[in-house]
């Protein structure tokens, strides 16, 4: 676990960051500083500290039955996903199971992403209370995604 954080550590000090910019149209501002992409059961929350710094892509997460509204119970099947925010296509999915619906979150659950500043690379590391539940690496070229896990 220690030897985990020092690698997330550097990884993350490597890539160097900038401020993300406004998410594009596809994808709606809602009340909690977040971003609500498609609707009924297909829709997807973005994690606003994931988007990436062209405000073209980012993390979050959707359940198969759709997201919950206000302070329901918390999601059973949550899904993490790599989304296309101006169109709000989903490119894969991810290893993490994060969720926060801006009054509710996941407890000691964390999604974290390193961005590059081209926002065609990103380390995702999800990590739950005891264990980092995914570490990978995303190449991101169109609607192509390569991803090799980091974890083993």
């Amino acid at each position: 676990m220690i030897r985990m954080r020092r690698i997330c550590a550097a990884v993350i000090t490597a890539l160097t960051l900038t401020a993300p910019v406004a998410v594009e149209a596809g994808c709606v501002p809602d009340q909690h500083q977040s971003y609500i992409c498609g609707e009924g059961k297909a829709a997807i929350r973005i994690f606003p500290e994931t988007i990436a710094p062209s405000g073209k892509l980012a993390f979050g997460w959707r359940t198969s039955e759709g997201l919950p509204v206000g302070q329901a119970e918390p999601p059973g099947d949550v899904e993490d996903v790599l989304a296309r925010l101006p169109d709000g296509v989903v490119l894969g999915r991810v290893g993490g199971a994060y969720w926060a619906t801006g009054e509710m979150r996941a407890n000691r659950y964390d999604l974290i992403a390193a961005w590059s500043p081209d926002s065609r690379r990103v380390v995702e590391v999800a990590n739950s209370r005891w264990e980092t539940d995914s570490f990978r690496y995303y190449l991101i070229e169109g609607d192509h995604v390569t991803s090799v896990d980091l974890h083993q």
